[in-house]
């Protein structure tokens, strides 16, 4: 019962971890098209859009 408590509690860290990383990574993206102005829209250019920011803007955003 208890590694089984433990086990739980390890998960429960890991996957608060990933939490955390993903949202670090979307603040991450929402202030780098805030700042370039050119967010592509859903509606405008279909649900993934049309490839126009990636060729425009060829940086990427660090891998955490």
């Amino acid at each position: 019962m208890v590694s089984q408590l433990k086990e739980l509690q390890d998960e429960n860290r890991r996957l608060k971890k990933m939490y955390a990383e993903a949202q670090l990574s979307a603040d991450l993206l929402k202030q780098a098209l805030s700042k370039n102005g050119k967010a592509i829209s859903a509606s405008r250019d279909g649900p993934v859009g049309s490839g126009r920011w990636e060729n425009e803007h060829p940086a990427r955003l660090p891998d955490l």
